[in-house]
C-alpha cells in the first residue's frame, strides 16, 4: 500500500511539474520577457531600484543573502549591467 501511494504521489508531482512550464514568480511582476540563456546570481549582482523602492530592495537583498549567502548590493543608478535585478 505504501509503495502504491508513493508511486501515485510521484505521478501527480511529475504531471504537475510538466503542466506548469510557465514562469511563476511571487509576487507576480507586471511583465516577464522569457529569453534564451540564464541568469547567474553572483557577488557582482546588483539590485537597481527606484528611490521609492528602498525597503523592497533591502528586503530582496536580505532574503537573497539568507538563502544564497550572496547579498547583492543596491543602487539607484540608471546604469544597468548584465548582472542586475531591476525594480521599478
Amino acid at each position: 500500500m505504501r509503495h502504491i501511494l508513493t508511486v501515485l504521489f510521484m505521478s501527480v508531482l511529475l504531471f504537475y511539474s510538466e503542466a506548469s512550464a510557465s514562469i511563476n514568480v511571487v509576487p507576480e511582476p507586471n511583465s516577464i520577457v522569457a529569453g534564451q540563456g540564464h541568469f547567474l546570481l553572483s557577488r557582482s549582482t546588483a539590485i537597481v531600484r527606484a528611490k521609492s523602492l528602498e525597503k523592497l530592495g533591502g528586503y530582496l537583498s536580505e532574503q537573497l543573502g539568507i538563502f544564497t549567502r550572496l547579498r547583492p548590493r543596491e543602487t539607484v543608478s540608471a546604469k544597468r549591467g548584465k548582472n542586475t535585478l531591476t525594480l521599478n
